[in-house]
């Protein structure tokens, strides 16, 4: 599996469409708004999803265009079923954050754990300090994501 933009991606432009390629020809009644998706602290992003057969290649288009400095998450379930190879064996995603303005792009700081962030900053599952979760993945051991924030 491919993804465009790729995991720990930084200053991704705000006009991105995100894609997935797969190894094999997706059943098309596999793959849908809840199969594949984008999120960000808010829960799912309005989003078309397209696919390509020749290529493999799944493509979501936000509808709106996304936010400066957000992270977020695309997800594809263990419901997409490959024409040759089934079910795929676990869900996958991958986090990217936006461009941080316009203006240009500069990246919140690096971290392995919450305290490398600041006071209302979580250590985001890419490494980066964010303002908000988007997963649990996003938040320290035994926490979970609520509504951006880790609890």
């Amino acid at each position: 599996m491919y993804w465009s933009p790729g995991n720990g991606a930084l200053c991704v432009g705000v006009n991105e469409v995100i894609t997935v390629t797969f190894s094999d020809d997706v059943l098309p009644d596999t793959l849908d708004a809840t199969s594949f998706r984008l999120l960000d602290s808010n829960g799912a992003v309005v989003a078309t999803l397209s696919y390509d057969s020749l290529h493999f290649a799944a493509t979501l288009t936000p509808a709106a265009t996304l936010d400066y400095d957000r992270l977020y998450t695309a997800e594809v379930t263990s419901e997409v079923t490959g024409a040759v190879r089934g079910p795929l064996p676990v869900a996958a995603r991958v986090s990217f954050k936006t461009a941080t303005s316009a203006a240009g792009c500069f990246p919140g700081g690096t971290c392995t754990q919450v305290a490398d962030c600041g006071a209302s900053e979580v250590c985001s599952s890419i490494g980066v300090c964010t303002g908000e979760c988007v997963t649990s993945d996003d938040c320290d051991a035994g926490s979970s994501c609520a509504a951006g924030s880790c609890t």
